[in-house]
């Protein structure tokens, strides 16, 4: 029996896809062999000698660099699409496509559709045209949908889809498809706190009334991921009558948005070309976005970064909680990502 046969046939087709950035392509790299150590059952053209080896001037040549990152390190200068739902890390941006179909030869009328997200916690609605219908879909008619939504909750989460239309003998249907998927969390942060901060008397500010309360936090950031990641913040927001003083060297916490690549290139012309006012603006802030980018965080897979902040309050009733910790984080083709961790208390 064909276990197909009781399912019910919809005048609609649905599909999902997720978008995402492409990869880098990966191929075998070739192994090069030293010509006494191939085996006397391996004919001559299946080993590279070492006199086949790149020099030093043919790895400098900027033509044949390409060519031996690929065959020696398996790196080829094409990127490919992905053939899975792939990994979706905690604080990155869910971004999927919906394609609604009327692959049937009649007239489909009042077609509605909504989006939700299911989580351990919560249903989030992403998307719904359930008062603004799709009044009527002919034959062979599509309508394709993006949504896009920031993920908030690690562990199982489920992509639930409903589609309810009218058929052209006025029969009213609905069908419904679920996505399940696991969210991972991409960093691991470790903080602990304390009220001793003699070390950080060079970075306290100079005020006139001594604060009524300070606190120290140490936090941890380790990438748990398979891929590197290049963290772009990493700062705490401080809670309602607490201050923020940065003890770290690297400008980490202060971020700068991205800008247009046209805009960088202008900034790199040494022409005499004649700028105006906003063309000045343009490259003090092409300037700080590169500086920016020089004090960026690479962490490795399994490495770590600490940073310390030193928070202090001038009210006596100070609450206990003092701020969260905010991230920014970048995958390897420049994919977002921000995690808010639940705010830090301190022992009142």
């Amino acid at each position: 029996m064909n276990p197909d046969a009781n399912k019910e046939q919809h005048s609609l087709t649905l599909k999902v896809m997720r978008l995402s950035k492409p990869s880098f392509q990966i191929v075998s790299p070739l192994v090069l062999w030293e010509k006494d150590d191939v085996p006397s059952t391996t004919t001559a053209t299946t080993a590279t000698t070492t006199s086949t080896l790149p020099t030093v001037e043919e790895m400098n040549n900027r033509g044949n660099r390409s060519k031996i990152m690929e065959e020696g390190y398996g790196v080829t200068p094409f990127l490919q699409l992905p053939n899975s739902f792939g990994i979706i890390y905690l604080g990155e941006n869910f971004r999927i496509y919906i394609s609604l179909n009327n692959p049937t030869p009649h007239d489909v009328f009042s077609t509605s559709l909504k989006v939700e997200l299911q989580t351990t916690t919560q249903w989030t609605p992403l998307f719904s045209n359930v008062t603004t219908p799709i009044e009527k879909c002919v034959p062979g008619s599509t309508y394709d949908y993006v949504v896009s939504h920031d993920v908030k909750e690690g562990g199982v989460n489920i992509l639930a889809c409903t589609v309810t239309y009218t058929r052209h003998d006025g029969v009213s249907k609905f069908f419904r498809k679920f996505f399940k998927f696991q969210v991972m969390s991409p960093l691991t942060v470790t903080s602990r706190l304390s009220s001793s901060f003699s070390l950080f008397g060079k970075s306290r500010i100079q005020q006139p009334q001594q604060p009524q309360h300070s606190v120290v936090v140490e936090a941890s950031v380790e990438n748990v991921t398979q891929s590197p990641l290049y963290i772009e913040k990493v700062a705490i927001i401080p809670a309602n009558g607490w201050t923020v003083i940065n003890n770290n060297e690297d400008s980490t916490s202060t971020y700068v948005p991205p800008i247009h690549h046209s805009i960088a290139a202008d900034a790199d012309d040494d022409g005499d070309r004649s700028s105006s006012s906003s063309n000045i603006g343009d490259k003090e802030r092409v300037k700080r976005y590169k500086n920016h980018l020089m004090n960026l965080v690479y962490l490795k897979p399994g490495s770590a970064r600490h940073f310390i902040y030193f928070l202090e309050s001038y009210e006596p009733k100070a609450s206990a909680e003092v701020g969260q910790i905010e991230l920014i984080w970048r995958a390897t083709l420049g994919e977002p990502g921000r995690l808010l961790l639940p705010p830090l208390k301190r022992k009142v």
